[in-house]
C-alpha cells in the first residue's frame, strides 16, 4: 500500500516537471549582424518652434531640452 501512495505522487510530479522542460538542455542563441554600405539614410527631425522642447533665440542658436 505505500508503493502506490509513492507512485500516486510521484509519477505525476515526474511528468510535470518534464513537461516543463526542468530536464532539458538550456537552448543556444546565435546571432549574425549584417551591415550594408549602401543602405539608406533615416534622418530624424523635430518643430524648431516648440518650446520647451526646441527653440530658436533671439541670438540665431537653437535652444531647448531636446537640443
Amino acid at each position: 500500500m505505500c508503493i502506490s501512495y509513492f507512485f500516486l505522487l510521484t509519477v505525476p510530479l515526474a511528468v510535470a516537471l518534464y513537461k516543463t522542460g526542468v530536464f532539458s538542455n538550456e537552448p543556444s542563441v546565435s546571432t549574425k549582424i549584417k551591415v550594408y554600405d549602401g543602405a539608406p539614410v533615416l534622418k530624424i527631425v523635430g518643430d524648431i518652434d516648440f518650446k520647451p522642447m526646441s527653440y530658436l533665440k533671439s541670438d540665431g542658436s537653437y535652444a531647448g531640452s531636446d537640443i
